[in-house]
Formats: C-alpha cells, sequence, structure tokens
C-alpha cells in the first residue's frame, strides 16, 4: 500500500469521525486541528468575537492548547468542545475545557492554559475567538481565506459570538474554510 492511500483509509477510520476506538495507524498521539507541515500563513479571526472550532482526528489529556501568533493584541480564550453528530454532520456542542479571556502572548509559539486538564476526544473541537481583528495567528495553507464553504463541514465551523470567554453550549455555526487554525493540545 502506498503511503497516500495509508492515508485515506486512516482520515476514514471511526476514530476521525468521533467515536471512542483506538487510534488511527498514523497517529501522534495528541490532539490538533490539522497535520502538521502544511503550508502555513498567518490571519485574523474575520470580526471581533468570532469563534473558530476545529475538528481533532485524535485524542489525549491536555493542559494547554499551543498556537502561533503572528501579531499580539487584545484578549483571546481557546478551548475544547464535545461532538454531536458523525461524518460531516458533527458539529460542536457543550464546552468541555476553556481558557478564560486571557491577554493574547507574544509573538511565537505560546501554550495558552486551561483552566483545568482534559481529555480530548477524536472527533471533539479545539476552538479559538479574539476580542479584535488586529491579533493574527497561523493557519494553513497560503493565498486569500475563501469564505463558509459545504467542503469543511464536520471539520471547520465560524460562529459569531457577543464576546469573551468562549460560551457555554456552541450557538449557530456555519461550515467554513475562511480561517482554519493551526492549535495543538498540549
Amino acid at each position: 500500500c502506498k503511503p497516500h492511500q495509508r492515508r485515506t483509509a486512516d482520515m476514514r477510520s471511526p476514530g476521525f469521525y468521533g467515536s471512542s476506538s483506538p487510534a488511527a495507524p498514523l497517529s501522534f498521539g495528541f490532539p490538533r486541528s490539522v497535520e502538521l507541515g502544511f503550508s502555513m500563513t498567518s490571519t485574523h479571526v474575520g470580526n471581533a468575537n468570532n469563534i473558530f472550532y476545529h475538528r481533532v482526528r485524535e485524542g489525549g489529556t491536555i493542559s494547554a492548547i499551543r498556537i502561533r501568533v503572528a501579531v499580539q493584541s487584545g484578549n483571546i480564550c481557546v478551548g475544547v468542545y464535545r461532538s454531536s453528530g458523525s461524518g460531516i454532520s458533527a458539529i460542536p456542542t457543550t464546552r468541555a475545557a476553556t481558557s478564560g479571556s486571557v491577554s493574547c502572548p507574544a509573538t511565537g509559539d505560546a501554550d495558552v492554559a486551561l483552566t483545568a486538564g482534559v481529555t480530548v476526544y477524536p472527533g471533539d473541537f479545539l476552538a479559538i475567538q479574539a476580542d479584535n481583528t488586529t491579533a493574527t495567528f497561523a493557519r494553513i495553507g497560503g493565498g486569500v481565506a475563501s469564505g463558509p464553504t459545504g467542503l469543511m463541514a464536520g471539520l471547520c465551523y465560524r460562529e459569531a459570538a457577543a464576546g469573551l470567554p468562549l460560551p457555554a453550549t456552541a450557538g449557530s455555526v456555519e461550515a467554513s474554510d475562511l480561517r482554519f487554525f493551526v492549535l495543538v493540545g498540549v
């Protein structure tokens, strides 16, 4: 089997779609929003207080979420959400952990501490929110973010929120490839 064929099979494993099944064959043992190694650029959250939810393939126990800050500004909040549904119908639901509203870290890689450790399960969502449009964070891909799309259903969602911190329950979300931020559970 060629590596790209295993990758395709791996992405279709039950763990990718939110079950508590064992980790996939190409697992790394930590929750993350994207496969590391993709081309990265940086961008802001669009409108102040927007929340971006990114589904994870792997689980693990974490106490912080690592982000890469390109421009420091204002306050941010990161968190973990449980999911409901499966496949492309999965959406974020109840918040399992949060950092609370904290000052945006300095430029570079930063571990934003959660208020308590949490077990992240395959299919859960990592979330990021900022109270301004000046702070920018690493995201995958280059070029211009394109907007809402059904292609990202089940993987990446955006929610327009009223303010920090992250809500106890996710509100009305739309599938979005506007910004696919790099979030890593540590």
